[in-house]
């Protein structure tokens, strides 16, 4: 083998799936530990009690770990002098972290070494490293990006929408724990003085591809009804609220902590970590090219044939997991001898679980089917006049245009084409 091709190993880089930090104090004991299980993403780091070191009456150590967007998520100071109890923090780390560790006498007393090999590996009074996939990389301190001031960060985001004379007319949670938003809206007027020519204020729900997934507008002297609304949240979904008085009357709380006033339209994308601030012109516009979506937990696709006569209806049922299959006596239409419009559902293995087919000019028998569904299953639907094929109870703006042949696969708020 040519020697000169064999790649030198790269000293900055520490490969090993567990890592362990030891730091030493007066004497060499051991007053903290620092593993990092990277199979498991995890950094457990130890105190043990008592006084690092009496020399020292500041800082004698220190753990920063940072995000992969820069932003700081753990510190934990060393004190040379005073006694500490013992304590014990287990954080998650992945890669693209960045973690700091401080040592004042780091030569001799802050090990780094892979437990399993026993190999050691160099340090300094101050180093930074980078989670990798194979273990740490040191990099420069300054290589650490700037946080964003356009994340929020939290699990629970709440908002209330107040109206005339600060009433609270509606409220809106995401629970990023348990991925759903929750919108509910009481009965009434929300404010008197706008009308429908200035919707007072609205929700608008969007997926990846900038699809409506859902979208709510209050009016402000409409007495509407009660709405109660949840929807399966996914990572990169969109959220834009507007209130035409938001700056004093749209409240908004991050994990139960208030937080500072809001504009009119406040636009969001959910991220791993929180929302991240958007505008609407960030958010995608769906062309030719993106996948049919309705939206919906209760839809209609209503068969209509000759003078637009419906011979038959499916009702989609998402909350019962169930499809409703009602089938009238009538011909759907007599120009045509072959299949006119059909109806397939296939289990998530592909496995054909029911199927009708409508032959245009024969009548079939008055009767109705409930087929189970779930989600990942499929549902083709056919139509050789597709403008005779209508869907209906789509909670969007946008109104659903089929084809004549559809294929369309159940998710947890609709139906997405295939």
């Amino acid at each position: 083998m040519d020697t000169a091709k064999i790649p030198t190993p790269n000293p900055d880089e520490f490969t090993a799936q567990n890592l362990q930090f030891d730091f030493k104090g007066l004497g060499d004991w051991d007053f903290a530990t620092m593993v990092l299980d990277l199979q498991n993403k995890r950094a457990n780091i130890t105190q043990n009690a008592g006084e690092p070191h009496w020399y020292f009456s500041d800082t004698y150590a220190s753990i920063q770990v940072r995000d992969a967007r820069g932003k700081l998520i753990y510190t934990k100071k060393f004190n040379g002098r005073g006694n500490v109890p013992s304590s014990f923090d287990s954080l998650k780390i992945d890669q693209g972290y960045y973690i700091t560790v401080l040592h004042q006498e780091y030569n001799a007393r802050l090990l780094l070494m892979n437990p399993a090999t026993n190999e050691s590996f160099k340090t300094s009074k101050q180093a930074t490293y980078k989670v990798t996939l194979d273990g740490l990389l040191l990099v420069e301190e300054n290589s650490i990006p700037a946080p964003s001031l356009a994340d929020i960060d939290g699990k629970l985001f709440e908002y209330q929408f107040l109206g005339l004379a600060d009433k609270n007319f509606a409220n809106l949670s995401l629970n990023l724990e348990t991925m759903e938003l929750i919108f509910a809206k009481s009965a009434g007027k929300p404010h008197v003085y706008f009308n429908q020519s200035t919707p007072y204020s609205s929700i608008q729900v969007k997926d990846q591809d900038g699809s409506e997934v859902y979208s709510h507008t209050m009016i402000g002297d409409e007495d509407a009804t009660a709405v109660l609304k949840k929807i399966k949240l996914e990572t990169g979904y969109y959220l834009i609220i507007n209130h035409l008085e938001g700056t004093s009357r749209l409240l908004m709380a991050v994990d139960k902590v208030a937080q500072e006033k809001l504009a009119n339209q406040n636009v969001y994308q959910i991220s791993e970590n929180g929302l991240t601030k958007k505008t609407l012109s960030d958010i995608p516009v769906p062309n030719r090219f993106t996948k049919m979506k309705i939206y919906g937990t209760n839809l209609d696709f209503t068969f209509a044939g000759l003078s637009d006569n419906q011979f038959a209806k499916l009702h989609f049922d998402k909350a019962k997991n169930m499809l409703h299959l009602d089938i009238k006596a009538v011909q759907p239409h007599y120009y045509f001898s072959d299949i006119y419009a059909s109806v397939e559902v296939s289990d998530e293995t592909g496995k054909v679980i029911y199927t009708r087919k409508f032959i245009g000019n024969v009548s079939p028998k008055a009767e109705s089917f409930d087929i189970p569904i779930k989600e990942a299953y499929k549902i083709k639907i056919t139509h050789q006049e597709p403008s005779r094929l209508v869907v209906t109870g789509s909670e969007t703006d946008t109104k659903p245009t089929v084809r004549a042949e559809n294929e369309f696969c159940v998710v947890a708020n609709g139906l997405v084409g295939l």
